[in-house]
């Protein structure tokens, strides 16, 4: 399963750890790409289609985190 979670970067997050934890359970588990800000490659002055090329990379589902 090829999944795009949309999230800040939880990395540094001191509040609660559940949101990282979501996470990493998932990317242990199937294809994730993060997207947002404090990731590579997130451009927050552009709309998500054109950052993201959805046709070369089909997902299976989309998550929105924090």
């Amino acid at each position: 399963m090829k999944i795009l979670y949309l999230s800040k970067n939880m990395k540094n997050y001191q509040g609660a750890m559940y949101q990282q934890d979501l996470m990493d359970a998932l990317a242990k588990n199937a294809e994730v790409d993060f997207y947002g800000p404090g990731f590579d490659g997130f451009q927050g002055d552009k709309k998500l289609t054109e950052s993201i090329d959805f046709e070369r990379n089909p997902y299976d589902c989309i998550l929105v985190g924090h």
